[in-house]
């Protein structure tokens, strides 16, 4: 059952939601602040890690504002997908899912992410949580274009 505060509601993402994740990725990726990254999301693959892998979204009213799909291996959470509704950004939803995810795996020791070099307001925002950049892949989303390994520690 989400937890629902005021008209926002967070929980898991259901069969059939990869269409709404869908277009709230192409939103945010057509007004971020850089590339997102090379990773083009599918409906198919969506709903793939959706039935599969776990995820958090934040629901106002009946929107999807924000989504987080993750694996989780042993003490380690990697996210794969994480995207803000460019309409509701910089309004903590982010956030909240953050502390979400935390509250929900609290037996891991880390979480790991990656993000385009370019994404500089993502980067500042994930800085902001308490990621450090522990890495780089160069070329990784094409020639020239490098990624940031991100790790957050939790214990």
């Amino acid at each position: 059952m989400p937890d629902k505060v005021a008209d926002i509601s967070i929980g898991n993402l259901q069969p059939g939601d990869e269409w709404l994740v869908h277009r709230l990725w192409e939103r945010a990726n057509s007004q971020s602040q850089g590339s997102i990254g090379g990773h083009t999301w599918g409906v198919r693959s969506l709903g793939r890690h959706i039935d599969r892998d776990p995820s958090l979204a934040l629901w106002k009213g009946g929107d999807l504002c924000a989504v987080i799909l993750y694996r989780k291996q042993g003490e380690l959470v990697e996210i794969d997908l994480l995207a803000t509704d460019p309409n509701h950004q910089n309004q903590g939803k982010m956030l909240a899912l953050f502390q979400e995810l935390i509250k929900k795996n609290q037996d891991v020791n880390e979480i790991w992410l990656e993000l385009h070099e370019s994404n500089t307001s993502a980067l500042a925002f994930y800085q902001k949580v308490g990621f450090q950049k522990v890495g780089e892949r160069k070329d990784y989303y094409g020639k020239g274009e490098t990624a940031y390994l991100l790790s957050l520690t939790l214990s």
